[in-house]
């Protein structure tokens, strides 16, 4: 995935490795690692309304098992990120719907079902790499209680919806949590120049014919709005 910038590929790996809310991910930090038993503590959120954290979605705290596939990525942020610093670097809520299709065009995975936007269909949202991740963990035969540890759910019926879509998908699916590729987490002589190019901080603006803000048809994510691609705050 040449074309993706490299922090975003690690941000997607980071959530469909570990189920976590997309707002738990931005506020996870080096402290919320246990590098001896390599599990994560997932007991905060970012606030979106606010510059810092709040309490998870249900309120309540979970510790579990780092995916053997994903610890690589994780060692390697805990090395590279300044103190204090958040692990994953996230785009804006309204802007993760888009840019996540954005870049599955760019990957070349043009599945239509991922983009179709129809009466029946709905296209991918950021959201559903947390589906995905629960969808294989019982491809894999987690139960119920593994599922709700790790991903924090309060409704069983919805992780038994990610077991039934597991029993559905063909045995030909694939292997689920696959090694990630060691691009995600080279030398910081490589990834810093990878970095440094792809990150739009970097551009330089360009004149617009007025400062309004594009707004384009509502794209079913929490902030129903994107907004054309921005830094990242």
């Amino acid at each position: 995935m040449p074309l993706v910038p490299v922090y975003w590929r690690r941000m997607y790996a980071g959530d469909v490795y570990s189920a976590g809310r997309s707002n738990e991910l931005a506020a996870l930090t080096a402290e919320d690692v246990d590098v001896v038993h390599r599990t994560l503590s997932v007991h905060k959120q970012r606030d979106r309304r606010a510059e810092g954290v709040k309490r998870t979605k249900t309120r309540q705290a979970r510790v579990f098992e780092i995916e053997a596939e994903l610890w690589p990525l994780i060692a390697y942020l805990l090395k590279v990120t300044p103190p204090g610093q958040r692990l994953f670097r996230m785009p804006p809520d309204e802007d993760r719907a888009e840019l996540l299709r954005k870049h599955l065009k760019r990957a070349g995975i043009p599945r239509p079902e991922l983009f179709a936007d129809d009466a029946l269909r709905a296209p991918i949202r950021f959201h559903n790499l947390r589906h995905t991740s629960r969808t294989w963990m019982a491809m894999r035969g987690d139960d119920v209680v593994r599922l709700q540890a790790r991903s924090g759910n309060t409704n069983i019926e919805t992780l038994q919806g990610c077991i039934e879509q597991a029993r559905r998908l063909p045995a030909a699916f694939g292997c689920v949590f696959p090694p990630l590729p060691s691009s995600l987490f080279a030398s910081p002589e490589c990834t810093g120049f990878l970095d440094r190019i792809s990150d739009p901080r970097n551009v330089k603006p360009q004149k617009r014919e007025s400062n309004r803000i594009l707004l384009l048809r509502p794209q079913r994510e929490l902030n129903p709005c994107y907004r054309r691609e921005r830094p990242m705050s």
